[in-house]
């Protein structure tokens, strides 16, 4: 630091990034403001800190702080705005965002499009969370456990959408229910056992791949 290491663009980042997961925010900060040159990676590094330290207003607004300096926001940027926009019941601010995707053609990212249901889920909007994950290309099963969570949110009717979507990523040939995936299903059982008179067996039989 005393060095100037700091200004380096590669070691800035890093220092950013390792004390943003230390929750030191004023070393973050302090970082990223004797930086003189800063690149998507540092961007993306104090957005994603701020947001992991419950500071989602400040994650925004250093967000459009590097729109307007011409910096092209990347999956990584925009999945990070968009929890910080759904973790302080932001929509306004998240649609923007939103048009952001589709102007740098991330609609269909995996990344980004789980991170965007997740804030239309928190507006109880249904239909946008299930178009979004119709669009998003080659699934993953992050994806996959991002709709589950979200309908699990949602009022009793989504509770049998949920077993409906658990069915159709059981019959997947390249994906398998993980532990994260159990735990969106616990949650969602909650409401399904008061309506499970309408249904015989409604979970199928599956193997669970423990996350490394």
């Amino acid at each position: 630091m005393k060095h100037g290491m700091d200004g380096d663009v590669v070691v800035g980042s890093g220092l950013v990034d390792m004390f943003g997961k230390c929750g030191n925010m004023d070393s973050v900060r302090g970082v990223f403001d004797s930086m003189e040159v800063k690149d998507i990676f540092v961007w993306s590094s104090i957005i994603a800190s701020y947001v992991r330290n419950g500071s989602p207003e400040q994650a925004f607004t250093l967000f459009i702080c590097m729109c307007r300096q011409g910096v092209k926001p990347d999956q990584h940027v925009l999945s990070s705005v968009l929890r910080a926009c759904a973790e302080s019941d932001n929509l306004e601010s998240g649609v923007q965002v939103h048009a952001q995707m589709i102007k740098n053609a991330y609609r269909a990212d995996c990344f980004v499009g789980s991170a965007l249901m997740s804030l239309y889920a928190n507006s109880k909007d249904l239909c946008s969370v299930e178009k979004l994950f119709r669009r998003i290309e080659n699934k993953d099963i992050v994806a996959w456990n991002c709709i589950l969570l979200c309908y699990a949110q949602m009022e009793e009717l989504a509770t049998f959408y949920s077993i409906s979507l658990f069915r159709e990523l059981c019959q997947s040939n390249t994906l398998k229910p993980d532990t994260a995936t159990i735990v969106a299903l616990i949650t969602v059982v909650s409401e399904c056992f008061r309506f499970s008179s309408r249904y015989s067996n409604p979970w199928p039989d599956y193997e669970t791949t423990p996350r490394s």
